[in-house]
């Protein structure tokens, strides 16, 4: 398991939020500090997790495309 931190914020609800620091995942949502403690402490962290969509047919226009490129002026040699 990862070590990570949390961040927490308020919702016009009245709910908190905390959000994993290394996968940026929303963990946990709720009015209850006990519930938010409870989530931090059972999260998985596995910011790999999600990378299917790399595989998905929304990808595969991309894939055997020429690739382009656009001279820079400012990365041009003197």
């Amino acid at each position: 398991m990862v070590s990570t931190g949390f961040m927490r914020w308020g919702d016009p609800d009245a709910t908190t939020d905390i959000m994993c620091l290394f996968c940026f995942r929303t963990v946990a949502r709720s009015q209850d500090q006990a519930d938010l403690l409870a989530a931090e402490d059972d999260h998985i962290c596995n910011p790999f997790d999600d990378l299917g969509f790399l595989h998905s047919d929304a990808l595969q226009g991309l894939r055997g495309q020429k690739q382009t490129t656009m001279p820079c002026e400012d990365c041009r040699a003197n």
